[in-house]
């Protein structure tokens, strides 16, 4: 189904996440907006013509040859919302940078009853999130996603086919903690943070009734598919851990990473973690996660301390964009060398942080630190 080299691309990546010895890292992209601002087009036509967004990720590609891809173009939605009547995210045309919206659809009095019918509660959410929703528009939403759903579907063959270079995981094995769901699309992030305090026990209701109704059913198709072109069998967001204490973490997040974890052992899956903020105050809890079910891509804590608080877990990142947008070329490659040189194998090295804004990266930075990797046998 795949080409040689396409299956060389992602058994590299296995390796790593088995701490076997790959003759070069593995260069994964952590590339997301960044690449719109850096190809010249214009902004708004980057989001609204998938012509457009196709030429994008495929010039980014031949600029830049990482070995698999986070993102193909097919992360921000603009069509689809704009057909539905708008969403929480904006997009600013003069600077590229999109504005997220803390817009919780619930209150704290709706958790009894979500608890009951978690998918009747999903269908009231999303009308009170578009609640003067037409006939016609949701016609014209469905179509768009319908699109979008198309160009992802071929830019990923296309990536496979052409180039023959894969991508990390899909993000339709989004199995997070259901935590991740309130807090970022039902409560918000001051809601859910007064509601672990007032009424912790109606908040741990909810969750467990969302995990046992709605994400068990994502989790156990996402580990029992293997025939893929991805990396990954799991995505796993890590955002709203930030805002927990120990007890908190404990109680309303771990338990449900666990299951994830332990799902993935059962069935020889691996999951992709991808961490917001820092995680070093749980390490302990990813200690034991069995070497090749888990890959963990650190933002902000410190890769080489996270190395000896997790010694076997294969870790992702380590390229800061404050290095990458404001230093020279050579200060990165030296970066990249230490890199490779301190963690060994066991590693993929990256972009700490999605690059989103034009300032996260310099042009010249990230090709000198590509070609260097590519060539870079240890």
């Amino acid at each position: 189904m795949f080409s040689k080299e396409f299956n060389e691309k992602v058994q590299m990546f296995k390796d790593a996440s088995f701490f076997k010895h790959t003759p070069v890292t593995p260069n994964l992209s952590n590339d997301y907006t960044w690449k719109v601002l850096d190809s010249g087009y214009p902004v708004r036509k980057a989001y609204y013509d998938s012509k457009v967004m196709d030429k994008i990720v495929c010039e980014n590609h031949e600029r830049y040859r990482f070995d698999a891809y986070l993102d193909l173009g097919t992360r921000n939605h603009f069509p689809q919302m704009d057909a539905l009547g708008g969403g929480s995210y904006t997009l600013n045309e003069e600077t590229g940078g999109i504005n997220v919206t803390d817009a919780p659809t619930m209150t704290a009095d709706d958790y009894d009853a979500f608890a009951e019918n978690p998918t009747k509660w999903l269908n009231i959410l999303f009308q009170r999130k578009f609640p003067d929703l037409t006939t016609d528009q949701f016609v014209k939403a469905t179509m768009a996603f319908l699109q979008a759903s198309g160009f992802q579907k071929n830019i990923e063959e296309k990536f496979a086919n052409k180039y023959n270079i894969p991508t990390m995981v899909s993000t339709s094995t989004n199995v997070s903690s259901p935590f991740e769901t309130f807090h970022s699309s039902f409560r918000g992030i001051a809601g859910i943070s007064l509601d672990m305090r007032r009424c912790p026990d109606k908040l741990d209701n909810v969750i467990q009734s969302y995990w046992k109704n709605i994400s068990m059913g994502s989790l156990q198709r996402a580990v029992g598919n293997h025939e893929h072109s991805y990396i990954a069998d799991v995505y796993i967001g890590l955002i709203a851990h930030a805002i927990m204490n120990g007890k908190q973490f404990d109680r309303f997040y771990w338990p449900y990473l666990k299951e994830i974890f332990d799902a993935c052992a059962d069935t020889g899956s691996m999951a992709y973690i991808y961490v917001e903020s820092t995680v070093a105050r749980f390490a302990d809890h990813f200690a034991d996660i069995p070497v090749g079910n888990a890959m963990m891509h650190l933002e902000l804590d410190d890769i080489f301390e996270m190395r000896k608080a997790l010694p076997k877990m294969p870790l992702v990142g380590g390229l800061t964009t404050d290095m990458l947008g404001t230093a020279d070329p050579k200060t990165c490659v030296d970066r990249a060398k230490m890199l490779i040189d301190e963690m060994g194998d066991g590693f993929v090295i990256s972009q700490n942080k999605m690059l989103s804004f034009r300032n996260d990266c310099r042009r010249e930075n990230l090709i000198a630190v590509n070609d260097f990797v590519r060539n870079y046998v240890h």
